[in-house]
């Protein structure tokens, strides 16, 4: 697990030297409580739709899944990817609703949230996705760990823009 600490961590350092706060880095790893580096992948949900098949697994199917948001890093991989699934508070194991069942070894680094802090975190951002959707979810950074918003000026109700692609610029 070491391994995923230390290359979010290297992404930390990297996103500096930029004077870029790397936010939601410094985030999964202040508040991180569930990390391993296998899961059960059950029957896969929709493809590149991992934070709704996590939410689904954790709202709708049964109680004794926690919903988790964060890092992982997949054998042969080179990127880190900001990723959904779940916990199994029964079998105490990571679940994987989204990535297919193969032989590549994946670590997993995030934040648990059990299916009301999580439904609640959802009625009040509107998106599937805890972190980050149309902005950083400063609101539940400032909820868990507020002293990484100390200095850094960033605008959490960001709402994507539409542009008139067909309006005539003469």
């Amino acid at each position: 697990m070491r391994e995923l600490r230390e290359r979010l961590q290297q992404e930390v350092d990297d996103w500096s030297k930029l004077n870029f706060p790397a936010l939601l880095q410094k985030f999964v790893l202040r508040v991180a409580d569930c990390e391993g580096d296998t899961s059960v992948r059950p029957e896969s949900g929709e493809p590149k739709m991992c934070f709704q098949n996590a939410a689904r697994l954790t709202t709708y199917k049964s109680r004794r899944y926690e919903y988790v948001e964060g890092y992982i890093l997949i054998e042969g991989i080179p990127l880190l990817i900001h990723h959904g699934w779940c916990y199994d508070k029964i079998k105490k194991l990571i679940v994987d609703p989204t990535l297919p069942d193969d032989e590549r070894k994946t670590l997993y680094l995030g934040k648990r949230f059990s299916a009301e802090e999580y439904l609640s975190h959802v009625d009040k951002w509107g998106y599937w996705c805890l972190f980050d959707a149309v902005g950083i979810n400063t609101g539940l950074i400032q909820s868990l760990a507020p002293d990484l918003l100390d200095g850094v000026r960033y605008q959490s109700d960001r709402r994507p823009r539409v542009i008139n692609l067909e309006s005539n610029h003469e």
